[in-house]
């Protein structure tokens, strides 16, 4: 076993007795219990052992591993038992808008044009400089950093999260969630992120506030999520795309399995607090869709100012100012493999559709194709590849 994974002992929590985790082996972390029953009503189960060490050995930067979260099949990093009761009892208000995303289907842009839409509708409010994770928190952020990039985060004194946090949060222990405690305390109309499905999340999100879900073509969802992986050092994806293709469509991604997370969304369609919207609608024409979101949030924009918001919250805009994450350039040094921020692009890498065609080869798309059709029977949902 690796010499990096050490168990720290057992904490005892409000449901079962389960692990604190840090630096620990998915297999130690939960084979006492086996299970660890949530307050959603789910049940979070170890990965064997084979499984666990396959995916670490492809996944390097996975060091606190994986569980597998039933029902619905959901892959997390093992720290989100311990901010998975946090989560589901999170209080949110009237007023808030939920951006539910899976990951690399458009959430960034969707977070920062929905708060521009919300709090700068003239372009003229300084906080929009801000990093968009800044504005609009990330609520469940600290699955992704516990252990080794917990610790890197907090000894950074300089760290504009921490800082963040301090001001927001006054007297708080960012150790005890940054994210969730960040989002309860930001004042306001809230634009809160969430890589979370449904299930996982409040059981009355959608009668308490508004959502608004976006989808993306799972091939350029692919392509995109490939690239994030090799990126983030909290991944570092060290396979080639046969090799990614094979752990998408296995459901054995981040916050996956994808057809179920867009199944969660897509039955919810006709609430009235819920707005599906499709990366490629919005990128083929931005105006007809602020405009139905200007009528979903209540913003009441004049055209003047929907234009202004979408060429302020355009690719290319969002992509010059590079604000993702409040952490400083150093920090993103450590976090981030520079190999690939420099030849391939960072957070912002292209945001196109289509893209997929220049990365994916036919066998390749062939598999995707396949695991679609097996997984869209029945569903009447159509993804664009072009526009």
């Amino acid at each position: 076993m690796p010499s990096h994974y050490r168990g720290e002992g057992l904490r005892s929590t409000g449901r079962q007795t389960t692990q604190f985790y840090s630096q620990v082996a998915p297999s130690e972390v939960l084979q006492k219990d086996m299970a660890t029953q949530l307050k959603s009503g789910h049940t979070a189960e170890p990965l064997s052992d084979e499984d666990s060490a396959r995916i670490l050995k492809d996944f390097p930067g996975q060091v606190d591993g994986l569980v597998r979260v039933q029902p619905g099949g959901w892959i997390l990093p093992t720290p989100y038992l311990e901010m998975a009761d946090k989560i589901y009892d999170f209080k949110f208000r009237e007023s808030d808008v939920v951006v539910m995303t899976h990951p690399k289907c458009g959430t960034t842009w969707t977070q920062d044009l929905l708060w521009n839409m919300v709090h700068n509708p003239n372009i003229d409010n300084p906080a929009a400089e801000e990093a968009v994770n800044g504005r609009s928190p990330y609520l469940e952020v600290d699955i992704l950093l516990m252990g080794k990039m917990k610790e890197m985060m907090l000894s950074d004194t300089s760290n504009p999260m921490l800082k963040q946090f301090a001001e927001l949060c006054p007297g708080a222990n960012p150790a005890d969630g940054i994210g969730i405690q960040m989002a309860a305390a930001t004042p306001g109309i809230r634009i809160i992120k969430s890589h979370l499905t449904f299930p996982l999340l409040p059981p009355d999100l959608l009668d308490t506030t508004k959502v608004v879900y976006v989808m993306r073509n799972p091939k350029d969802m692919c392509i995109s999520y490939n690239h994030h992986c090799r990126m983030a050092r909290f991944h570092d994806f060290q396979g080639n795309m046969d090799l990614f293709v094979d752990y998408l469509t296995n459901d054995e991604l981040f916050y996956g399995p994808y057809w179920n997370h867009v199944k969660e969304g897509w039955k919810r369609r006709d609430h009235p607090r819920l707005y599906v919207l499709f990366f490629e609608n919005l990128k083929a024409d931005p105006v007809a869709e602020v405009r139905e979101l200007d009528k979903f949030l209540g913003t009441d924009l004049t055209e003047e100012q929907m234009t202004k918001v979408i060429e302020h919250t355009s690719f290319d805009k969002m992509k010059a100012r590079d604000a993702h994450f409040p952490v400083t350039e150093e920090m993103k040094k450590k976090i981030l493999n520079q190999e690939v921020v420099q030849n391939e692009g960072g957070f912002f890498r292209k945001g196109q559709v289509g893209d997929f065609k220049n990365k994916l080869t036919p066998a390749q798309e062939s598999k995707i194709d396949a695991w679609t059709k097996m997984n869209t029977e029945g569903m009447d949902i159509e993804f664009k590849y072009s526009i």
